[in-house]
């Protein structure tokens, strides 16, 4: 999957060999691709939502940072001081 996604990449760096038969921007204009110049794009965007999709699963995983509850502006100060937590560790 990864090698044939990375080749429909490639074909992009290619040249266009094939005859000119549709134009680039707007229907009537001059013809700048050829059809299978248009078919190797839409490859080629395909295979990034496999690459991505296979990043996914084999990528690295994440973990969680879970946070644990802050004491309050008026809360005992966690140092053990016996001071607001706003007048010692929080000021």
């Amino acid at each position: 999957m990864l090698d044939a996604a990375l080749q429909c990449i490639v074909a992009l760096t290619e040249d266009d060999t094939e005859p000119a038969t549709v134009p680039a921007f707007e229907d009537d204009s001059v013809p700048s691709m050829s059809e299978q110049r248009l078919d190797d794009f839409a490859d080629a965007m395909w295979a990034v939502y496999d690459l991505r999709e296979l990043w996914r699963q084999l990528g690295p995983r994440v973990e969680t940072v879970h946070v644990g509850e802050k004491p309050g502006r008026n809360d005992p100060c966690p140092c053990g001081s016996g001071k607001k937590y706003k007048k010692c560790c929080g000021a």
